[in-house]
């Protein structure tokens, strides 16, 4: 069934995913929404359906970096913060699905550009209540499930039935944002493109009490019905909060698209790794936020974010910086050595425990971050058990560094004894200066460049300061990271990439951490670039350090919070200095063009 929705039916899609037409429930709905800005990283692993060897097919994972089938729930609680996507320390939560594939001239090259957004419900009108989810809970879903098309046990689909799964195909234009939504449970990818394609399976409710069933099924039901707030079918007397993944796929560009177990329906899973007892104080303090009845998305409550924007309850949740993915050459160091982007041929089998076999575990439970490479194109290259922190060992090859990414230049030179001696230097950009090493005590260095000094802050903002100085400066040749802004209330609406963050200091500015044309992260970046960056963004600009300090770039993405990020002012704004404006002439207490 395809479905044409409104603009107006989609604003609640800004905080919430909305099936394209309403649930018929109470209005006692409470909705708690989590972002990940991006996976944590993509392996041919699942530790539900198998913890001894390797999954049939590719999944990608957002959470915690215990992505080895041999996961446990200690192994979620023991991940450090730094070392996991979650947006809040108190969930280690592992969610996946099967990885996507875009097939170009018959190679097979995984999609990256996603991000995720859990969203959790549950209706206070039912009886008995929904309960938190048990330590080491698991379960799966697919769109083809029993009672996944709403529709009961007896097959009766009534008006107000409601299908845990669709896909929408969404364009934002004009400020507005209008999607083509498919509600059914085959996924459809597009031959069209859209500035985001979005995938929801919701998965169900009804519990009858174990923590894991041999299916990894039979344990949950769907409801009668499909909405939250319907009856349970018989045997299943409990309830749990629902759980809705939505994936989105950004920039999505048309053509054809795969899901790397070659079927036509989707299928979600969840292991959990809520801090105990964290979940079930949410679920005690957080409120209904007013709504309409049968409404299916109320506004976002329970968590910081929502609290800055709309919500009354925090949470009591601790946010965190997502971490970088992880680097693919450390998949296949640690979990499967196989390659698994722009393939000819799909890692796809009949079963688990087939293909290239699974790489045996060697680490203890939780994980360091000396196990993962800081660069992926300069990668560690082994893992061993002989180590002198916990039981594992990192190795790289000697030629392996920790340096930004270097630019290697040959000189000729000449001495009284040699003529034409090749000497090379390596330097780390963007300096143009270096030492060049000589069998000549009479090279000389070349003169310094002139000082340009610029303003940068730290990404987390000073409520939660992460760096050692809040605010500092750095010549203009330094490379630092790279977060923008935008007055987006000015501008008008923003796409879904910019996000408010600093509502109480100043409710029009909204953040990005995915930067330039092609909206990616920029760790490494000179202030002439950064500024370039911005711009290139429709309505896009350098952040001021004000709006750095007071958190308008927080948490957005790129693991950008324990970073210091380029800032500066436009024309007319106030400065005591240069280097506070982004011409780098101050005039009269403001920002001047020269």
């Amino acid at each position: 069934m395809k479905i044409q929705v409104s603009p107006a039916a989609l604003v609640a899609l800004v905080a919430g995913s909305i099936p394209p037409h309403a649930a018929a429930q109470a209005d006692r709905m409470v909705k708690m929404c989590l972002f990940y800005s991006a996976p944590s990283g993509h392996a041919r692993s699942d530790p539900i359906i198998s913890q001894d060897c390797t999954s049939s097919h590719m999944h990608t994972f957002y959470g915690p970096r215990s992505i080895h089938p041999s996961t446990s729930y200690d192994d979620l609680r023991a991940t450090p913060p730094d070392l996991s996507t979650t947006p809040y320390e108190e969930n280690q939560s592992l969610y996946w699905h099967p990885s996507i594939y875009r097939v170009v001239n018959g190679e097979y090259i995984l999609v990256r550009n996603l991000d995720s957004s859990p969203y959790y419900r549950w209706d206070l009108s039912v009886d008995p209540v929904a309960e938190p989810f048990p330590p080491g809970f698991r379960m799966i879903a697919a769109s083809d499930d029993p009672g996944a098309d709403g529709c009961g046990p007896d097959g009766n689909c009534g008006s107000d039935s409601l299908h845990a799964m669709f896909t929408e195909c969404c364009m934002l234009r004009n400020g507005s944002e209008t999607c083509e939504a498919w509600e059914q449970s085959q996924i459809v990818f597009p031959t069209r493109s859209c500035d985001f394609l979005g995938i929801a399976l919701a998965m169900p409710t009804c519990w009858d009490g174990r923590i894991d069933s041999p299916d990894h099924k039979s344990h949950m039901a769907y409801t009668v019905g499909g909405n939250v707030a319907d009856p349970c079918p018989p045997g299943y007397d409990r309830r749990l909060p629902q759980v809705q993944l939505f994936v989105r796929i950004n920039n999505y560009r048309g053509g054809t698209y795969v899901l790397s177990d070659l079927k036509d329906t989707f299928h979600v899973d969840f292991f959990n790794g809520w801090e105990e007892g964290k979940l079930q104080t949410i679920m005690n303090t957080c409120q209904p936020q007013p709504q309409g009845v049968n409404e299916y998305n109320p506004p976002c409550d329970c968590t910081p974010e929502s609290l800055e924007d709309e919500g009354t309850y925090d949470g009591g949740l601790t946010s965190n910086e997502a971490s970088a993915q992880i680097c693919d050459s450390d998949i296949k160091r640690m979990i499967v050595d196989e390659d698994f982007d722009q393939i000819s041929t799909l890692p796809v089998y009949g079963g688990s425990c087939q293909g290239e076999p699974m790489i045996e575990r060697t680490w203890p439970t939780g994980l360091t971050a000396d196990l993962f490479s800081t660069d992926c194109n300069n990668p560690i290259t082994t893992t061993s058990t002989s180590s002198t922190t916990g039981s594992t060992t990192t190795t790289r090859s000697q030629t392996t560094t920790r340096a930004p990414p270097s630019t290697t230049t040959t000189r000729e030179t000449s001495t009284a004894s040699t003529t034409g001696q090749t000497t090379t230097t390596t330097q780390s950009p963007p300096r143009t200066t270096t030492g060049i090493t000589t069998t000549s005590s009479s090279t000389t260095e070349a003169p310094p460049e002139e000082e340009d000094l610029r303003v940068i802050a730290c990404g987390s903002g000073e409520r939660r300061l992460r760096c050692p100085e809040d605010v500092d400066v750095a010549d203009a040749s330094d490379v630092h990271g790279v977060r923008c802004c935008r007055d987006c209330a000015n501008d008008g609406p923003c796409s879904d990439i910019w996000r408010r963050k600093c509502g109480k200091f100043d409710d029009e500015v909204f953040g990005t951490s995915y930067v330039g044309t092609l909206e990616e992260c920029a760790h490494e970046a000179t202030f002439y670039e950064a500024l370039e960056l911005c711009e290139e963004m429709e309505g896009g600009r350098l952040c001021t350090a004000d709006e750095v300090i007071q958190g308008c770039t927080k948490g957005t993405g790129c693991g950008l919070n324990s970073e210091m990020v380029w800032t500066c002012m436009y024309l007319d704004g106030d400065c005591e200095s240069d280097m506070e404006c982004c011409s780098g002439f101050c005039n009269g207490g403001a920002c001047d063009e020269e």
